[in-house]
């Protein structure tokens, strides 16, 4: 069954499969014509396709004269008709939109690039859907830094493709930046949080302890922290009081902490 909706039988699919049918066809009843066979088409549609088919199947079997004839492909007419109305998404780009993953070498900026390009081509995934589908594309490390912050900066857990793409490309910024000082011979993760806003909880490696030990953001003090709720839950370690990206699983338990204990 036809429907028309992405990640289904694909429109050139469907017309490969209206030709063989026709050819079958034909081998029983050499009288059958192609608009004859195409009157059974709407027992192979369902949903948004009947509805298109219904509308215009007028106009692909109305009659001809002996000139239009000659030259009159009904199934191509078909196969254009449903390309019109639901584009020509090839089953190899719904796949790769389905299992999206960043290439080596490949930027955020072109990886959401190709993310709009693909659900544009395809139909496919509304904007909170691209936003959780670009999170789930990044590398492994850059994703378990990336979602506590999109989360933590969202109201009410939904966040847009525009904050999720900041975010990462901050971190790919600055992760790139520290690296730079370090085959440099300067080391200094205080430079790169002041310039990026990503705190050193996650980008620190002299163990300092960062601004806000509830959200991991320089700024402000836990006490005054406004950016997670009351009682929040470290993703990281299941503790209560901080997120994950000031959590010490994470980044590493800091001189000052030991010095007091």
């Amino acid at each position: 069954m036809f429907s028309g909706r992405p990640g289904t039988q694909s429109v050139d699919d469907l017309g490969d499969w209206l030709e063989a049918a026709y050819a079958k066809a034909r081998s029983k009843d050499k009288k059958l014509t192609c608009a004859e066979f195409l009157h059974q088409l709407a027992g192979y549609l369902e949903c948004e396709a009947l509805r298109v088919w219904r509308k215009h199947r007028g106009d692909i079997l109305r009659p001809r004269d002996a000139i239009a004839g000659a030259n009159w492909a009904p199934i191509a007419e078909v196969v254009r008709l449903f390309k019109q109305e639901f584009g020509a998404a090839s089953a190899e780009q719904v796949q790769e939109l389905q299992n999206l993953t960043r290439r080596e070498g490949e930027t955020c900026r072109m990886l959401k690039a190709r993310l709009e390009q693909l659900s544009e081509e395809t139909g496919l995934l509304n904007e909170q859907e691209r936003a959780v589908a670009f999170v789930g594309a990044l590398p492994d490390a850059l994703r378990l830094q990336v979602e506590p912050l999109v989360w933590s900066q969202s109201v009410g857990g939904v966040y847009s493709l525009a904050q999720a793409f900041q975010v990462a490309e901050r971190m790919d910024l600055a992760k790139a930046f520290a690296i730079g000082r370090r085959r440099g011979g300067e080391q200094q993760p205080e430079v790169v949080a002041a310039t990026t806003g990503v705190g050193m909880a996650t980008y620190g490696t002299d163990r300092t302890p960062p601004a806000c030990y509830r959200c991991g953001q320089h700024g402000h003090k836990a006490d005054t922290c406004a950016r997670l709720p009351q009682t929040v839950v470290c993703e990281t370690c299941s503790k209560e009081g901080h997120a994950a990206a000031a959590s010490w699983q994470k980044t590493g338990r800091p001189e000052w902490a030991n010095q007091i204990a």
